[in-house]
């Protein structure tokens, strides 16, 4: 093969693997989610998509290698088998609006399970400490009671302290006790644990993170900016 040919084989195929690799970057983070198989084998998997099957029904929370891990028309049944058998780490991927407890999730929702330390309740927003790998509630008075300000989490169901709990890290999410005004900057609040304000905390000492915006009076977007402001 002459020179000139091996320069221009060589830059294509460069040009080629350059297009695959933003390709790959650039794909959802659910494509890798298989398409619906009946089969009941229950193989080791974190992470699930819990979805409504058109065909019959019924809510399934399917596995990334194509396995039906639970089955029930009921949502709320689906998600707690799901917690039951996963453990810290786990992703939940929504693809079906859906309510458990008083909270809606909204379709492709992304959730995680984790462990918390102390008592919550639906609609409270936690920290994820990585030095015990447990859950707390944050409190934008202190540093240390927001964590590094990137694993903040909205707390999915009651729980009692040590027990597994669904968490929301990117979504939309309904409440029926929330009374917002549409497009209000949710942050963290300096005065209630596990709270959430709309208005930043202004206090010397404070540290203020956003995590959301209201759709609506009981509708938010909830989604940590992840970037932390210390008020002085």
């Amino acid at each position: 093969m002459k020179p000139k040919i091996k320069t221009v084989v060589a830059t294509a195929i460069c040009i080629t693997i350059f297009l695959v690799l933003v390709f790959v970057a650039y794909l959802p983070r659910t494509s890798n989610l298989p398409s619906v198989v009946s089969s009941g084998v229950v193989p080791t998997t974190a992470s699930f998509a819990v979805y409504l099957d058109g065909t019959d029904g019924l809510y399934k929370a399917k596995d990334t290698n194509g396995s039906i891990r639970f089955t029930s028309n009921n949502p709320q049944t689906v998600l707690a088998n799901v917690i039951g058998a996963t453990s810290d780490g786990d992703v939940v991927v929504i693809k079906k609006d859906v309510t458990y407890g008083t909270i809606g999730i909204a379709v492709d929702a992304v959730l995680l399970v984790r462990t918390t330390a102390v008592p919550v309740s639906e609609g409270q927003v936690v920290f994820y400490n990585v030095t015990d790998n447990k859950c707390y509630l944050t409190k934008a008075d202190s540093p240390s009671t927001l964590g590094n300000g990137i694993d903040i989490y909205l707390v999915m169901w009651n729980a009692t302290a040590n027990k597994k709990i669904l968490l929301l890290e990117d979504g939309y999410v309904t409440d029926s006790a929330w009374s917002w005004t549409a497009g209000d900057s949710l942050w963290v609040s300096a005065s209630t644990a596990g709270g959430m304000i709309p208005s930043y905390p202004d206090k010397s000492g404070d540290q203020a993170l956003c995590v959301g915006t209201a759709y609506n009076a009981t509708s938010i977007h909830f989604a940590s900016v992840k970037v932390v402001i210390g008020i002085t």
